[in-house]
């Protein structure tokens, strides 16, 4: 207030401080959360009474001027001490005499050594504007514990030898600096565990991939509780809140402290480990802490029903951006989530993980709402194709509904010729945003996309691709100049005899397409094989008779 005193108030559930120095020209305000829930009236007394008491040491404090230290000191690069009063020699704790004896009257001596240069800075900028300006730094008492000062100097006088003098007044602020760092790592932390909350581990992470230090890599964990829901309802929630803060215990320990330890929520814990330059050191890591989380879980109950799932990505590797990290760890837990008690790796299951995505629920994956469709594919393509007089043109039809469906970049098929090794790109709709290829597609050796081949047959006949620059140089070859970034194919066959592959393009973005659309793919393939092999024995499947078809059946939508 104007009479310099302290105040206290009290907002709902925030502290405010205000805290005026001893010349009433600078004001601080710090502010933090109480806890919620049914502790919160006891927890806020306490807190209360705990500041209150500390507002009131800094009040005594400044009617006594103890804390208010003096000093001045010189321009020269040990900040030469020409004069102490007695309350810069209570803050630090030593006499005159051991200050000259130990420090050689040396101020840059006395300050830790972080802040020297900053002190410093501020010094050569007040000789340089002559405005007074304020500066904190950290000093080392006698016990050895560093005490929060805040500096203010006037402008410097000549001493007649090429130097300057600095006249400074010095408060000590190190408690109010615990206060701004208890609510700063309460802003970070989970209330139940002391972890990192989602926000700052998710802040944390993309610093470190965004700076210089991404470069030495990193590993991204996801890890799970298995059956935890199925404990929490047996044994009650003060029990599973034991849990949780015994696996914070366990990681913290596991785990180095400049590494990112995080709780997202519920059972889900995250972990960046950072500069991790191999999966096999990443491995070795996350064994350790796996193996002591085992133990722990399985000793928390009489029939040890729980254990720990784990989901593992490297940077840059897997991606080099947080969301691209964040997805690949999670579907490598999903993956995980189905053995229980293990550790999958995305490097695992890169070519695998298709087989998972069928099963699982399409919004954990895709967020283009598909829920408002009836079945898998748009009605009336089930059987039609079988059944019509126009094929080429039901084709062409069928992949506009469901390229429009799926909202995707290209619906395309692909046929193998009968004469020659060579396949043609026979049917194509591409959406409005999305360039036509059909025309440079119409004759690509089977040799040349051989890797396409081997994709489909070591996935049951599916290739997924959420990035396509993971693939093998030779199918990047041919996928980046028609501007693809994600894609999805499926095998035509009959009666085990390959007749080509129907796919989709993404070439806005990287997806990751969802078990609605593989379902999609997957039963026009069905569809379609069968009616594709009827249509060409009696059209011919030769080169020439594939390169016909397709000089008439190409869609661009024009959108709406």
């Amino acid at each position: 207030n104007e009479q310099g005193a302290f105040v206290h108030t009290n907002v709902m559930d925030c502290d405010l401080y205000q805290y005026l120095d001893g010349d009433l020209k600078t004001m601080r305000l710090f502010s933090g959360a109480y806890m919620t829930g049914y502790a919160w009236a006891e927890e806020s007394r306490k807190k209360l009474a705990a500041q209150n008491q500390l507002l009131e040491r800094y009040s005594d404090a400044q009617t006594r001027n103890t804390l208010c230290a003096s000093i001045r000191c010189l321009s020269d690069e040990q900040m030469t001490l020409t004069y102490v009063n007695e309350g810069f020699l209570a803050v630090v704790g030593y006499t005159r005499e051991e200050i000259s004896e130990k420090f050689h009257d040396s101020l840059r001596a006395m300050i830790v050594r972080e802040d020297v240069e900053r002190a410093m800075a501020r010094g050569r900028e007040l000789l340089h504007t002559g405005v007074p300006l304020e500066v904190e730094y950290r000093l080392i008492n006698k016990k050895g514990d560093e005490i929060w000062v805040l500096g203010k100097s006037e402008s410097p006088r000549e001493t007649g030898d090429g130097l300057y003098e600095f006249s400074c007044i010095l408060i000590d602020i190190s408690g109010l600096k615990a206060v701004e760092s208890n609510l700063e790592r309460a802003a970070q932390r989970d209330g139940l565990t002391g972890l990192y909350n989602r926000a700052s581990a998710q802040e944390q992470i993309r610093q470190f991939l965004s700076g210089a230090d991404s470069a030495r890599g990193g590993a991204l964990i996801l890890m799970d509780v298995d059956n935890f829901k199925a404990v929490n309802d047996t044994y009650g929630h003060p029990f599973a809140d034991t849990v949780l803060t015994d696996i914070a215990a366990i990681l913290t320990r596991s785990f180095r402290s400049s590494d990112v330890v995080c709780r997202l929520g519920g059972d889900e814990m995250m972990i960046f480990l950072k500069g991790i330059g191999s999966e096999a050191t990443a491995r070795a890591k996350l064994q350790s802490a796996s193996e002591a989380l085992s133990k722990r879980l399985r000793a928390k109950t009489e029939r040890g029903e729980m254990s720990c799932s784990f989901g593992g990505v490297l940077s840059p590797d897997d991606g080099g951006d947080f969301e691209t990290l964040y997805q690949r760890a999670d579907l490598a837990l999903y993956c995980a989530k189905e053995q229980k008690d293990c550790a999958v790796w995305f490097s695992d299951v890169r070519m695998r993980v298709v087989d998972k995505l069928i099963a699982r629920e399409v919004t954990e994956i895709d967020p283009r709402d598909d829920s408002a469709a009836h079945g898998f594919l748009p009605g009336g393509i089930q059987g039609a194709l079988a059944s019509v007089d126009d094929f080429p043109g039901e084709v062409l039809r069928a992949l506009t509904e469901i390229g429009r469906m799926y909202d995707i970049s290209r619906a395309y098929v692909f046929e193998m010729a009968s004469d020659q090794d060579m396949a043609v790109n026979t049917f194509e709709w591409c959406a409005a945003h999305a360039a036509p290829e059909i025309e440079n597609l119409q004759a690509l050796p089977v040799e040349g996309i051989s890797a396409y081949s081997e994709a489909l047959f070591a996935n049951d006949g599916l290739l997924y691709c959420y990035d396509i620059r993971t693939l093998s140089a030779e199918m990047c070859g041919i996928l980046e100049p028609q501007g693809i970034k994600s894609m999805l194919q499926c095998e035509l066959k009959h009666e085990g005899q390959m007749l080509g592959m129907v796919g989709f393009d993404e070439c806005r973005e990287r997806r990751y397409w969802n078990g609605r659309q593989i379902k999609a793919l997957s039963e026009f393939a069905r569809e379609l094989s069968c009616a594709l092999y009827a249509y060409r024995q009696t059209h011919g499947q030769s080169l020439a008779a594939l390169q016909q078809t397709a000089r008439g059946f190409c869609e661009k939508d024009r959108g709406v």
